[in-house]
C-alpha cells in the first residue's frame, strides 16, 4: 500500500518485526540489499477493526505523527505520538491507540514510517481522534527540503495517499516546530 521502510537483518538473515497493515489484502514485498526480493500477499481479515493513518519519509526528517484522543491535550494522557507510543515495555497496547516507528534510524537516509493504529473494535469511547504532523527543525533538515507519504484505509479496501514537500525554515528556527494539521485525516471512532 506505499508503506516502506528500511531494516537490517541479524547476520542469518532473519529479521522478526509487527508490522501493521492497511487493507485485508496487504501486498508485503522484501527488497534486499543485493537487488532480489520477495513478495508475497497476506489476507488479514480484521484489518478492517483498526483505524490506522500512517506517515513515510526518507532520511532523517524530524517527522512524526501526533494523535489527541477525545480532545486530549498536548502531554497528557491520549496524546500519542514517538515519544510517548501508547505501548507498554513489553510491546502491549495500553488503553486507547498506539504508534508503530518503523524503519532502521542508524542506516543513513533510510525509509521511516509511523502508523497510528486505534483498535475500533474494543472502543468503548465515542468522538474524533485528531491527527496531525510535526517536523522538528534541525540542524540536519534546516533550509532543506522534506518530502513524505501519508496513507491511510479508504474505508473500501483501498488505500489514499498523498504526497507532501515542506520547505523547512533556515537553521536560526533549529528547536521549532511546523505543525501540519490537514496532511491526515482526523479518526472518527464510534462506541461498540
Amino acid at each position: 500500500e506505499g508503506l516502506a521502510f528500511t531494516e537490517t537483518t541479524a547476520i542469518n538473515g532473519r529479521l522478526t518485526i509487527d508490522m501493521p497493515v492497511l487493507t485485508s489484502l496487504a501486498q508485503i514485498e522484501a527488497v534486499f540489499q543485493d537487488g532480489n526480493s520477495v513478495a508475497r500477499t497476506v489476507t488479514v481479515p480484521d484489518a478492517d477493526a483498526y483505524k490506522r493513518a500512517a506517515l513515510t519519509w526518507r532520511g532523517e526528517t524530524g517527522l512524526h505523527i501526533h494523535a489527541h484522543e477525545f480532545g486530549a491535550e498536548t502531554g497528557t494522557a491520549g496524546h500519542i505520538w514517538a515519544g510517548a507510543p501508547g505501548r507498554t515495555n513489553s510491546g502491549q497496547a495500553t488503553k486507547g491507540g498506539y504508534l508503530t516507528v518503523l524503519g532502521d534510524p542508524s542506516i543513513q537516509n533510510a525509509n521511516r514510517a509511523e502508523v497510528y493504529t486505534y483498535p475500533a473494535s474494543a472502543n468503548r469511547n465515542t468522538g474524533v481522534v485528531r491527527l496531525s504532523v510535526e517536523a522538528e527543525v534541525r540542524n540536519t533538515n534546516c533550509g532543506g527540503i522534506i518530502a513524505a507519504q501519508s496513507l491511510q484505509p479508504d474505508g473500501f479496501g483501498g488505500v489514499i495517499s498523498s504526497n507532501m514537500t515542506l520547505n523547512v525554515p533556515e537553521c536560526h528556527a533549529v528547536g521549532q516546530y511546523i505543525v501540519l494539521k490537514n496532511i491526515l485525516r482526523d479518526l472518527k471512532i464510534a462506541a461498540k
